[in-house]
């Protein structure tokens, strides 16, 4: 069970409970701040288009998906779409469906250099990471929850 300071900002869902809080307790216990992690309530969200990325870029009011886990650089970083590291899905039933979208968070947010898909918190558990390489393509590696990146 996640610390209560995680628990707090979760939403009231079981997946917000089983999935998402306990990475997001996985991710801190590997270094990373939760000030500098963008979850539950919370949830970043990613354009749904370009002229809507547009709009963010203003600081205009936009239509974006909800993603379930955001990282940053920094906790004075969050909030800065410039700023996220990485991206973390946790809703789709299957890995082709969680790549699928993945994919089009990446068109949404061209800073992100890394996407994971899992449905299982544990460190051992599958997951489906997509890296940006420099030149802009995607490279899909299947990994486990314990490589997810540390600070």
């Amino acid at each position: 069970m996640p610390p209560s300071e995680i628990v707090d900002k979760l939403k009231d869902t079981p997946e917000q409970h089983t999935v998402v809080g306990p990475l997001v307790a996985y991710l801190v216990a590997s270094g990373w701040k939760l000030e500098q992690i963008v979850f539950g309530k919370a949830e970043w969200r990613v354009p749904k288009t370009p002229s809507e990325a547009t709009k963010r870029e203003k600081g205009r009011s936009y239509d974006g998906f909800p993603v379930d886990i955001a990282v940053f650089d920094g906790p004075e970083y969050v909030g800065d779409y410039r700023h996220v590291l990485f991206l973390i899905e946790c809703k789709q039933s299957n890995e082709q469906a969680g790549i699928s979208q993945l994919e089009s968070y990446f068109v949404g947010e061209p800073h992100a250099q890394l996407g994971v898909w899992c449905n299982n918190p544990g460190a051992g558990a599958p997951a489906t990471f997509i890296y940006r390489s420099l030149d802009g393509r995607t490279i899909l590696k299947r990994q486990k929850v314990k490589d997810l990146p540390r600070p």
